[in-house]
């Protein structure tokens, strides 16, 4: 019977092979005194160790804070575009309910679209809100806050407001003519954010009230102007012009219908021809039915402004 060998066999020490070292292990443990002399120098190296990453993290502090500073800025405009598109519509309920604090009051695109012209009427009707106050609130570092001045009404009556809740300005027609689209940054600072930086409002022709105004007629203010305007001009309306051109252009046809009638009823009567050998206009003699229409035409100014060549070529009635 053939005897098995195990699995120790296979890994056990010949007698023949050399170690360095005979009689001691290479995995022995250092003496106590080697021990004593380690321990300072590895202590040493732990303290180095440690001034260096200190060293390193109050090097990297300040970055890192802009870092999260910046963040927490790109969270802030991820959530306020998010705001801005789940904003459901507000419905317009009459002028008394409209709310009038410009950091309250929801954006006109937030409207239904067969209410925003109703909406902007309203708030032109009642006029920026421009409170007087004994203080307003100050903004800026401790130190060198300052505040929003009254007087700064009377540079900029008509577009000017100011929020007693969020101690901001705001432009009263951008508001009126704002649009659900992104663009630069700052783009909504003086419709829905707010602008609170005074220290940049007395500073010539760099005032922040100046530029946001711009110096072109084609600025983004100047055209939200013009267009509050349009919509306050309501006799001038596309759908108000056509109309009144589309009854006018009724009772010139009628009277040019009317007078083709009476001539060709009295040719009739009289049995007359209607046609002439020549009826172009320099024909001296165009046929019973146009020189008839003419002969009427010389007795009433109002009927020679609607017949022959003062008429449309697509209803001469000729």
């Amino acid at each position: 019977m053939v005897r098995m060998k195990t699995l120790d066999s296979f890994f056990k020490r010949k007698r023949d092979e050399s170690i360095d070292g005979e009689g001691q292990d290479l995995f022995d443990a250092p003496s106590v005194p080697q021990l004593l002399e380690l321990q300072p120098a590895r202590q040493e190296e732990e303290e180095q160790q440690q001034q260096e990453e200190e060293v390193r993290f109050s090097d990297q502090e300040p970055h890192r804070q802009e870092a999260a500073t910046a963040q927490c800025e790109e969270r802030e405009e991820q959530g306020q575009g998010e705001d801005y598109q789940t904003n459901e519509p507000v419905m317009f309920r009459g002028i008394e309910f409209l709310e009038r604090d410009p950091a309250l009051r929801p954006q006109i695109w937030q409207y239904p679209n067969n209410q925003r012209d109703q909406v902007v009427r309203a708030y032109l009707h009642l006029g920026p809100i421009q409170p007087l106050l004994k203080k307003y609130k100050p903004s800026g570092p401790k130190g060198h806050r300052r505040r929003f001045q009254y007087i700064w009404f009377s540079q900029f009556p008509s577009w000017l407001e100011y929020s007693e809740s969020s101690g901001r300005a705001y432009c009263f027609f951008c508001f009126l003519c704002s649009r659900n689209i992104k663009k630069q940054g700052g783009f909504d600072v003086f419709t829905a954010q707010g602008f609170d930086t005074w220290k940049k409002v007395n500073d010539g022709k760099k005032c922040a009230f100046l530029v946001h105004v711009g110096s072109e007629p084609c600025s983004h203010h100047n055209n939200a102007v013009a267009e509050c305007q349009a919509i306050l001009n309501q006799p001038n309306h596309i759908e108000n012009i056509v109309e009144v051109i589309t009854e006018r252009e009724k009772e010139r046809n009628r009277l040019r219908l009317k007078t083709t009638i009476a001539a060709v009823k009295w040719l009739t009567f009289q049995s007359c021809a209607f046609r002439g050998h020549d009826e172009t206009p320099q024909s001296k003699n165009r046929g019973n039915f146009i020189e008839m229409i003419k002969l009427l035409a010389e007795f009433n100014s109002e009927i020679a402004s609607v017949v022959l060549e003062n008429a449309p070529k697509v209803c001469k009635y000729t």
